[in-house]
């Protein structure tokens, strides 16, 4: 098993315990300590995984985002989903996806539903993008 934790700022010292990592693209944005904590993890050879925030603040709107990517440079990105929404979360995936390209990482999918039939929906049309 890998484990990444996802620490706040003050806490990045448990972060220093595991190879893998997972960095917040608002507290990125928004704390230099901790923008250059994991842009020097993933120089060290860690795996950094830069997510939206859905969960904790709503997903950042993709430029913002693409300044958190730019920031630390992390080894993929979670695209935005919104949280228990199957039809959201799809219609992101989907706008995300045509600008796969631009993306300067590979893109992480999150499925989203109320239900198990709703979220295996969501990741069914996922995966077709």
């Amino acid at each position: 098993m890998k484990l990444a934790i996802i620490a706040p700022p003050n806490q990045l010292h448990w972060c220093e315990y595991t190879r893998y990592q997972m960095a917040l693209a608002r507290v990125v944005l928004n704390s230099s300590e901790y923008c250059l904590f994991y842009y020097e993890r993933g120089r060290m050879g860690d795996w950094v995984v830069l997510d939206n925030g859905a969960a904790e603040e709503g997903a950042l709107h993709p430029d913002m985002l693409l300044r958190a990517v730019e920031a630390i440079r992390p080894n993929e990105t979670v695209v935005p989903d919104v949280v228990n929404d199957t039809d959201a979360t799809i219609q992101l995936t989907k706008k995300y996806a045509s600008d796969f390209s631009k993306w300067p990482t590979p893109l992480m999918i999150v499925p989203q539903g109320r239900t198990v039939y709703n979220w295996y929906k969501c990741l069914n049309v996922q995966l077709d993008y």
